[in-house]
């Protein structure tokens, strides 16, 4: 499944990597490996919310299909 919020999965991830740059200019040891694992799983959270904000969207759509308003009537002229 693509990414349906990639602004936020950006800006999620642009936190995070400025996070891990100042902790390094701090003297937080963390090498590239955890860096990547640290960026992979911003990334994957950052996919889950995308999830979970498209399902929660779904609810407040009209769909395509048989579209009706909130009395069951149909909306479109067939």
């Amino acid at each position: 499944m693509g990414d349906s919020e990639p602004v936020l999965t950006a800006a999620v991830k642009a936190f995070v990597a400025s996070v891990i740059a100042i902790a390094v200019a701090l003297g937080v040891p963390i090498d590239d490996e955890l860096r990547s694992a640290l960026l992979a799983l911003i990334g994957t959270g950052g996919t889950l919310l995308g999830i979970l904000l498209a399902w929660r969207a779904r609810a407040r759509v009209t769909p395509l299909a048989d579209p009706r308003d909130d009395d069951g009537r149909r909306l479109s002229r067939r």
